[in-house]
């Protein structure tokens, strides 16, 4: 799993973005780009690509609801490295992700070169608002995260 989750009511999405990377791995990054929007249907996921500067795999210092709950089972945060043979080994999920990331990284593209998308975000159709955490609005929004750790 990548770190990720809904936009709270009123936060932008690189607000929910650090707010996310702080529950669910204890991290402090720096956002590179955006690196991919993935549409299905009215949904609408922003995939970013940062630099993490210091995150904990200690169950102790994580605080999303996913951790508060037992039965949810347990998160075990493993270290992948990026690039294409580690990706390869895992299933990485977006599969439109997946191959994005793996195409660049076999080609020796460096991710931190290519396009922010943000760049080109005003030309994206956006959703009409932002999800609550408990709206189950089918015209809501994420975000994930593909950081470099």
């Amino acid at each position: 799993m990548l770190p990720g989750g809904g936009v709270d009511s009123g936060e932008d999405l690189e607000t929910a973005l650090a707010r996310e990377l702080r529950e669910e791995i204890a991290a402090t990054a720096d956002i590179h780009s955006l690196l991919h929007i993935l549409e299905r249907g009215a949904e609408r996921q922003y995939f970013y690509l940062t630099r993490a500067r210091a995150w904990s795999s200690d169950p102790g210092d994580r605080s999303g609801q996913e951790f508060a709950d037992a039965a949810r089972g347990e998160y075990h945060l493993q270290t992948i490295p990026l690039t294409a043979e580690a990706l390869a080994a895992i299933d990485l999920k977006p599969d439109q992700v997946s191959e994005r990331l793996g195409s660049h990284l076999r080609a020796g593209t460096d991710l931190f070169a290519l396009p922010d998308l943000r760049a080109t975000m005003a030309t994206v159709a956006r959703p009409s608002r932002a999800r609550d955490r408990n709206d189950d609005d089918p015209a809501a929004h994420r975000w994930d995260d593909l950081s470099e750790r």
